[in-house]
């Protein structure tokens, strides 16, 4: 099965925030098939489908707070995703009084499960995007890998192949755990981090070793590469460029 390519609209979001639909329309003609959302700029989920069909851009995910995944909360933001389209959201990240201890994390991961349980009869799928501190270890648990073992083969461990890197975790690591997390890795974010200079850099410049990865996911059944970018050596619309001419040209060699 080939890669479908997304790119997260966080990389854009001032862009978006003066002309969501010319930004759009910019990012369809580079070749994107779907973004992932970063917040809905004020819009109702109806005018945002309209816009994404006019523009030929699939809703593929949205990066949702967990504050809007609990009590009656829960049921609006599910309503608003469904009538945009969205097939999965994302938690993208949590307060550091929801990942300072070992209990912090069997409780998320117990969280994760619980909204999973109800995910199939709404037609969604929940998940969990990485940060750097994923990576590191509370006492004797490295979150990531306990919430690996922890959470059900339904929710989504989306890996950010930069945060990763920035985390501690060698590019060797990276292949193991795409090797071992498979189906899991049903979105990936794919961006590029140079250990080097301690930052990230457009996508084939840097540390992550694109190639073999590639070829993993693939093979692992990852359906969508998210392109997200965070470093901007020129305009954000030119940075993302370079970034998918790099990785289309990678996938060629594949």
């Amino acid at each position: 099965m080939g890669f479908r390519i997304a790119i997260q609209l966080w990389s854009v979001r001032e862009e978006c925030s003066r002309d969501l639909e010319a930004t759009l329309r910019s990012l369809g003609s580079m070749g994107f098939e779907g973004v992932e959302f970063a917040g809905f700029y004020g819009r109702e989920a109806g005018e945002l489908r309209k816009i994404l069909e006019g523009v030929g851009l699939k809703a593929v995910s949205s990066h949702i707070p967990y504050v809007k995944l609990v009590g009656e909360e829960f049921h609006r933001t599910v309503e608003y995703a469904l009538e945009l389209g969205l097939k999965s959201m994302i938690i993208p990240s949590l307060p550091k009084e929801m990942r300072s201890s070992r209990t912090s994390w069997i409780e998320f991961s117990n969280m994760l499960n619980a909204l999973s349980d109800q995910m199939p009869s709404k037609g969604l799928r929940i998940g969990y995007h990485s940060h750097d501190y994923d990576f590191m270890a509370v006492g004797d648990l490295i979150p990531w890998h306990y919430l690996s073992r922890s959470t059900r083969r339904s929710v989504i461990l989306q890996l950010d192949t930069a945060n990763a890197l920035m985390g501690g975790v060698e590019p060797s690591q990276l292949l193991d755990m795409a090797r071992s997390l498979r189906e899991r890795l049903h979105s990936v974010h794919v961006k590029d981090y140079t250990r080097r200079l301690g930052r990230q850099i457009i996508l084939g410049e840097g540390d992550v070793p694109w190639r073999d990865l590639l070829r993993i996911l693939r093979h692992g059944g990852t359906e969508w590469l998210i392109l997200e970018q965070e470093y901007y050596p020129s305009s954000p619309l030119d940075s993302i460029r370079a970034s998918l001419k790099n990785l289309l040209n990678l996938l060629e060699t594949l």
